[in-house]
Protein backbone atom coordinates (compact mmCIF):
# COMPACT_ATOMS: atom_id res chain seq x y z
CA UNK A 1 0.00 0.00 0.00
CA UNK A 2 1.33 3.33 -0.87
CA UNK A 3 1.54 5.88 1.68
CA UNK A 4 0.22 9.48 1.44
CA UNK A 5 2.50 12.44 3.07
CA UNK A 6 -0.86 14.21 4.96
CA UNK A 7 1.37 17.52 5.12
CA UNK A 8 1.83 17.58 1.19
CA UNK A 9 -1.22 16.70 0.76
CA UNK A 10 -2.62 19.42 2.74
CA UNK A 11 -0.45 22.19 0.83
CA UNK A 12 -2.26 21.00 -2.46
CA UNK A 13 -5.57 20.54 -1.22
CA UNK A 14 -5.57 24.38 0.08
CA UNK A 15 -5.63 25.53 -3.65
CA UNK A 16 -8.34 26.05 -6.59
CA UNK A 17 -6.98 24.80 -9.74
CA UNK A 18 -8.66 26.82 -12.55
CA UNK A 19 -8.15 25.60 -16.42
CA UNK A 20 -8.53 28.48 -19.08
CA UNK A 21 -8.14 31.05 -16.12
CA UNK A 22 -7.16 34.10 -18.67
CA UNK A 23 -10.56 34.53 -20.22
CA UNK A 24 -14.58 33.64 -20.11
CA UNK A 25 -15.98 31.41 -17.55
CA UNK A 26 -12.18 29.99 -16.29
CA UNK A 27 -11.43 33.95 -15.27
CA UNK A 28 -14.95 33.83 -13.60
CA UNK A 29 -14.53 31.43 -11.62
CA UNK A 30 -11.55 32.85 -10.41
CA UNK A 31 -12.93 36.07 -9.43
CA UNK A 32 -15.88 33.87 -7.47
CA UNK A 33 -13.40 31.23 -5.42
CA UNK A 34 -10.94 34.67 -4.72
CA UNK A 35 -13.95 36.56 -3.23
CA UNK A 36 -14.63 33.37 -1.22
CA UNK A 37 -10.56 33.49 0.43
CA UNK A 38 -9.76 30.22 -1.86
CA UNK A 39 -5.80 30.46 -2.55
CA UNK A 40 -5.72 29.54 -6.63
CA UNK A 41 -3.03 27.95 -9.38
CA UNK A 42 -4.57 29.60 -12.66
CA UNK A 43 -3.63 27.73 -15.85
CA UNK A 44 -3.63 29.09 -19.32
CA UNK A 45 -1.96 29.77 -22.44
CA UNK A 46 -0.92 33.81 -22.01
CA UNK A 47 1.14 34.07 -19.22
CA UNK A 48 0.75 38.06 -19.64
CA UNK A 49 -2.88 37.51 -18.93
CA UNK A 50 -2.68 35.16 -15.98
CA UNK A 51 -0.18 37.46 -14.79
CA UNK A 52 -2.60 40.38 -14.95
CA UNK A 53 -5.42 38.28 -13.19
CA UNK A 54 -2.93 37.22 -10.23
CA UNK A 55 -2.01 40.60 -9.22
CA UNK A 56 -5.39 41.89 -9.36
CA UNK A 57 -6.80 39.08 -7.12
CA UNK A 58 -4.07 38.44 -5.04
CA UNK A 59 -4.06 42.37 -4.06
CA UNK A 60 -7.85 42.42 -4.05
CA UNK A 61 -8.53 39.08 -2.16
CA UNK A 62 -5.34 38.60 -0.17
CA UNK A 63 -5.24 35.03 -1.53
CA UNK A 64 -1.93 33.58 -3.26
CA UNK A 65 -2.28 33.27 -6.57
CA UNK A 66 0.47 30.84 -8.48
CA UNK A 67 0.36 31.26 -12.50
CA UNK A 68 0.74 27.85 -15.01
CA UNK A 69 1.43 29.25 -18.55
CA UNK A 70 0.01 25.95 -20.35
CA UNK A 71 -1.75 24.73 -23.68
CA UNK A 72 -3.54 21.82 -22.16
CA UNK A 73 -4.50 20.61 -25.95
CA UNK A 74 -0.05 20.45 -26.56
CA UNK A 75 1.01 20.01 -22.72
Amino acid sequence: SRRINKKANMKLSSFVVITGASTGIGKALAFEYAQNGHNLLLIARRKNLLEEIAVDLSSRFSIDVKILECDLLNP
